[in-house]
This record gives C-alpha cells, sequence and structure tokens, in this order.
C-alpha cells in the first residue's frame, strides 16, 4: 500500500463531501450499507469496498496515490467511539511501518 502525505484541507474535505452527495442521489446504496467509500476529492473518483484498507487497495491497483475522504455508507459518522462528538484522530499504521492519519469528526 502506498501512503501519500498531503495538505488536506477543509475545502478538500467541503469538496469531497458534495462529490458524495451528488453519488448518493444517483445511485441507490441501500444494499451497501456499512461498507466504506472512498473519494479523492481532486479527480471525484469513488472507491466502495468492505473497509478503509479495501478501498485503498483498489485505488493502488487503479493506479493511484490521490488522498482519499472516507463515509461509512449508511452512516453519519464512520467511526464513533461510545458518545462522544469531540473529534478523533484517526491512524493507520502499515505493514511496512509507515503510517497514515487524519481528523475524523462529526459534521
Amino acid at each position: 500500500m502506498n501512503v501519500t502525505v498531503s495538505n488536506w484541507t477543509e475545502a478538500d474535505s467541503d469538496r469531497a463531501q458534495e462529490i458524495w452527495s451528488g453519488y448518493q442521489q444517483r445511485h441507490d446504496l441501500s444494499e451497501s450499507a456499512g461498507q466504506t467509500a472512498g473519494i479523492d476529492a481532486v479527480s471525484g473518483t469513488i472507491w466502495l469496498g468492505a473497509s478503509i484498507q479495501d478501498v485503498i487497495a483498489r485505488r493502488d491497483a487503479d493506479g493511484s496515490e490521490a488522498p482519499l475522504f472516507f463515509v461509512r455508507i449508511g452512516s453519519g459518522t464512520y467511526y464513533r467511539k461510545g458518545g462522544s462528538r469531540l473529534p478523533h484522530r484517526l491512524l493507520i499504521r502499515w505493514p511496512d511501518g509507515s503510517s497514515a492519519s487524519g481528523l475524523c469528526r462529526r459534521r
């Protein structure tokens, strides 16, 4: 798996959410509830999979290294621990020892 260091901004998140909103309006996702979607805010490409790792593997297989915005299909949040609505830091550690992190928060 590739890890891309980027300067993801709030505008990137907003753009990814716009892309996702449009995708949901054009596609029936009722059979995909609980799966993961990864959205490239620049190209508008969306990859679907069973997990973040699955989505990244699909992105990598397509030859892309784009940073992604993740959503859990059918859920308002990707990950929620307890009742907290505070931001959570998501840290992914890859087998080669590298890692990627991002801020997860409820909108």
